[in-house]
């Protein structure tokens, strides 16, 4: 176990880093110190490691990485959000990013077989100490501190949110009414009828109170895709 001295090099470190200082230097180190390094699930019994503070972490950078693209992809359905979020909270993802950003430099932990992108730790080590930490600086500084923290450190690092979002007719009617000075679309759903494969949706989009077209689909992001690319249509 740490003493007070290392504890707060740690703490220095990690404010030089990221810059963010911890008040609790305690949750720093929980955050920090995988299940492994205690030894057994009989000698770890009771003692503190970053599986609690993951759990928040997972939660509040869903939610952050969710309202970044609410923010940045205005145009982005539920469904459009969903799968990109998913991805990019799945382990592979980021247990990458706690490597590129070096935080596998921080953490505690017994080495396994298994490691990932030249560290000594495993995916799994590696995307629950990214995790802990963003919940234990939930606990210790709210928030808009880790929305700040994981716009900072962590957007920049993820993968593209798919190769089809930039060719998709919603991202490409999106660029273009921009380049023209216009409002952000809107997609309006004006009817809904059936159910399973019979079921009909109907979209239209508009820029402010412009009509720009209209789209039919099986569900709402289909036909919201069709609206898309029948309003692209209309401004050729």
């Amino acid at each position: 176990m740490c003493d007070d001295a290392e504890m707060e090099e740690v703490q220095g470190d990690f404010d030089e880093t990221y810059g963010y200082l911890f008040r609790d230097r305690s949750a720093l180190f929980t955050a920090l110190t995988d299940p492994s390094f205690l030894g057994s699930a009989q000698c770890r019994k009771g003692r503190a490691h970053n599986r609690r503070y993951e759990i928040v972490g997972d939660a509040v950078i869903r939610l952050a990485l969710r309202e970044h693209l609410f923010v940045t992809r205005p145009y982005f359905e539920v469904s459009d959000i969903e799968p990109v979020v998913a991805k990019w909270v799945s382990n592979v993802v980021l247990a990458e990013v706690a490597a590129s950003m070096g935080l596998d430099g921080f953490l505690s932990a017994r080495t396994l077989d298994s490691v990932a992108f030249g560290t000594e730790f495993s995916v799994r080590q590696l995307a629950c100490v990214l995790e802990a930490v963003l919940g234990a600086i939930h606990f210790d500084g709210g928030y808009d501190v880790v929305r700040a923290f994981v716009e900072e450190w962590i957007v920049p690092r993820l993968p593209a949110q798919t190769q089809q979002d930039e060719t998709s007719p919603k991202t490409i009617l999106q660029h273009r009414i921009h380049r023209d000075d216009q409002k952000d679309p809107n997609y309006v759903e004006e009817s809904a009828e059936g159910i399973g494969p019979e079921r009909r949706v109907v979209v239209a989009v508009y820029a402010g109170l412009e009509f720009l077209g209209r789209g039919e689909g099986i569900s709402r992001n289909e036909a919201s895709l069709a609206a898309a690319s029948d309003a692209l249509a209309r401004l050729e």
